[in-house]
């Protein structure tokens, strides 16, 4: 039988369904899925039941976009890294784009069993999910997902040193070489020459001029605009 945790102890909610909730999450509001799973986190903390979350969709939202205004910022494509682990059987897993942080130092792997099909939910095959983080943020990875899906084996091992980066990162650095660049330059000139066309130059509105295979078709909230523009930007990565 499929095991599942109580929500609130009256509604069922299984692996495969917060899964599910998440792509549509992610759809409905056109973010990626770890800006979705960021953003129902941060609503269960509040009370809402992801069962739910439709209900709901207006605070989501709000949500994503502070999720989105956390994570835009330039990204060095170096910094992402493809990192092989070997668990304690010898079985190697690869997670594809991993970017790790200052204090990152461990990562967990996450064995989930296979579960059979029900009248409520689709059969999930056995997997193993990647977590990288200090132990502290490991910790808590991990007794999440032993009271929300039952997990039950999990390793935690040393990131290997020639993952880890030898300083910390200089974000303020990094922003104003990436903005310098040529390319940037010349990106913003088309913005700004666009905003005075139609008239929207400096009026503080929120709003974004939205490009679309390379051209600017108008305009839309600036939120929206740079979660897509992040979505696109991770689907190239994974080609």
């Amino acid at each position: 039988m499929e095991k599942t945790k109580t929500w609130k102890k009256e509604e069922m909610i299984t692996f495969k369904q917060y899964s599910d909730i998440i792509s549509k999450i992610s759809k409905k509001l056109d973010v990626t899925k770890d800006i979705a799973t960021a953003a129902l986190v941060k609503a269960q903390q509040k009370g809402i039941n992801p069962i739910k979350w439709q209900k709901y969709i207006t605070i989501l939202n709000t949500f994503v976009k502070i999720m989105i205004k956390a994570e835009h910022e330039p990204v060095d494509e170096a910094r992402f890294q493809k990192i092989t682990i070997k668990d304690k059987s010898g079985k190697s897993h690869t997670h594809g784009a991993v970017r790790l942080r200052p204090g990152d130092t461990h990562v967990a792997i996450q064995h989930y069993d296979a579960t059979p099909a029900t009248n409520w939910a689709s059969a999930v095959k056995a997997h193993t999910n990647l977590s990288f983080g200090s132990i502290d943020k490991l910790t808590k990875v991990i007794n999440h997902a032993k009271k929300k899906f039952g997990l039950k084996k999990v390793e935690i091992q040393k990131i290997d040193k020639k993952h880890l980066e030898k300083e910390e990162r200089d974000y303020k650095d990094e922003y104003k070489k990436f903005q310098s660049s040529k390319k940037m330059k010349t990106y913003r000139v088309e913005l700004n020459r666009y905003n005075r066309k139609k008239g929207t130059y400096g009026n503080k509105d929120k709003k974004d001029a939205s490009h679309r295979n390379g051209k600017i078709v108008g305009f839309e909230d600036e939120n929206i605009n740079r979660g897509r523009a992040e979505k696109s930007r991770l689907k190239e990565r994974e080609k």
